[in-house]
């Protein structure tokens, strides 16, 4: 009896017909790549807030840093070193912040030190720190003989809860020059108020130009500014 073989081809069509269909899933939805490392999001305020009252008031806002739908909270410490508040800030919306600001303590340099902070999409970030500074609110009055600027400033006690002389404060009388387009302020003279926060500058030689009078801010107090014009 004589034994049948099978042809090359016909053998290959067989072998493939033996071998199970493997079943493929349908494509699904592509999970988000993580970053590398993780996002980081600040915190935004005004640099300085005066206060002439009990209570200063400021806002503060996530930063541009800060991913889309982000959250953050951190403690506002004081000059002193102790917790005021925690800030709690959530997406795009600016929160107010009230400082109480009753007795000369209160004013000077706040931190927002970090607590916790989530993204979204990822989870955990990192925050970072910010600050503002608290300053009491003054006043300055200026007045000009067109030979001699006197001027008086006061600054706010929150004791007395009212304006007072604010000795030793530095005033500078400024000249306004321009050539051309461009206009620069220069100082003409400096001094510091008296006890009754009173000081006279004498005019420069020569009164081209407009003037004003500058109260320095300190660590403390808020500065101010008198234009005073041209003679």
């Amino acid at each position: 009896m004589r034994l049948r073989t099978l042809r090359p081809a016909v053998a290959l069509a067989a072998a493939l017909t033996a071998v199970p269909a493997v079943a493929t899933a349908a494509p699904g939805p592509v999970a988000a790549t993580p970053p590398s490392s993780p996002s980081s999001c600040g915190v935004s305020t005004p640099p300085v807030v005066v206060s002439s009252g009990a209570v200063a008031r400021t806002t503060a806002r996530l930063s541009s840093s800060c991913p889309l739908g982000s959250s953050a909270t951190w403690r506002l410490v004081g000059p002193n070193g102790r917790q005021v508040s925690k800030v709690s800030i959530s997406g795009s919306r600016a929160v107010t912040v009230s400082i109480p600001t009753r007795s000369a303590a209160t004013f000077g340099n706040y931190r927002l030190v970090p607590v916790s902070g989530t993204d979204t999409d990822y989870g955990l970030m990192i925050v970072t720190p910010g600050s503002v500074a608290v300053k009491a609110g003054s006043r300055l009055a200026a007045k000009d003989s067109g030979r001699t600027t006197t001027v008086v400033a006061t600054r706010w006690d929150a004791a007395t809860r009212k304006q007072v002389a604010w000795s030793r404060a530095r005033v500078t009388l400024q000249r306004r020059t321009c050539t051309g387009t461009t206009c620069t302020w220069s100082i003409a003279g400096t001094t510091r108020t008296d006890s009754r926060g009173r000081a006279t500058l004498p005019r420069p030689a020569g009164n081209a130009g407009s003037f004003r009078v500058v109260t320095a801010a300190s660590a403390t107090v808020g500065g101010r500014t008198v234009v005073l014009g041209g003679h």
